[in-house]
């Protein structure tokens, strides 16, 4: 009804950088702090192959400190490539709708790299999340694209992408631009 404004989950800047090693993804929002006292998650979502789907999810819960932490951390990998159904980033009419990011290859230091992803609250700024995955995990990809996700704890790897399991007349939209999705 978007009679609750969710600062926590507002996200007004994201960045993208990389070395040999670690990809890193940066999520600021609105007001992080809104988020301490309950389960909201950030994700980074990436896309190794470049077309346009996600291949791998990096979804961790609401880091503690700006200390690194594998703990609440989870990266999955879209084994079947159904994500994004058959046009990435739209709703595909009566098309199934997937099962998203389906296989954990990495659990809060479980893995085959136990130090493969991690997460921490910037030292620079409480509002923004910083996410690290090793290169390795990903299968050392030379390029890719990245979208940034915030969500409560029921943020669902296996709902990826959201587009196609609701139409956009169920999501609704939060612009007033969009008078007949909004709200």
């Amino acid at each position: 009804t978007m009679d609750v404004y969710f600062a926590e989950l507002d996200i007004i800047d994201t960045l993208v950088y990389q070395d040999n090693t670690w990809i890193y993804g940066t999520i600021k929002v609105v007001d992080r702090g809104a988020a301490n006292a309950s389960p909201y998650r950030f994700a980074m979502q990436l896309d190794t192959n470049l077309d346009g789907k996600g291949d791998f999810l990096v979804l961790a819960s609401n880091p503690p400190s700006t200390a690194w932490t594998t703990d609440g951390v989870q990266v999955y990998f879209d084994a079947n490539s159904d994500v994004g159904n058959l046009t990435s980033m739209v709703a595909d009419k009566d098309a199934p709708g997937g099962d998203g990011f389906e296989q954990m290859v990495f659990d809060q230091g479980q893995g085959n790299d136990p130090d493969a992803a991690w997460v921490r609250v910037s030292s620079d700024d409480a509002q923004t999340v910083e996410i690290a995955v090793k290169r390795t995990l990903l299968g050392n990809p030379g390029a890719f694209m990245a979208n940034m996700w915030t969500g409560h704890a029921t943020l669902d790897p296996g709902m990826f992408d959201y587009s196609d399991h609701y139409t956009h007349e169920q999501a609704g939209a939060a612009d007033p631009e969009f008078p007949f999705f909004y709200p």
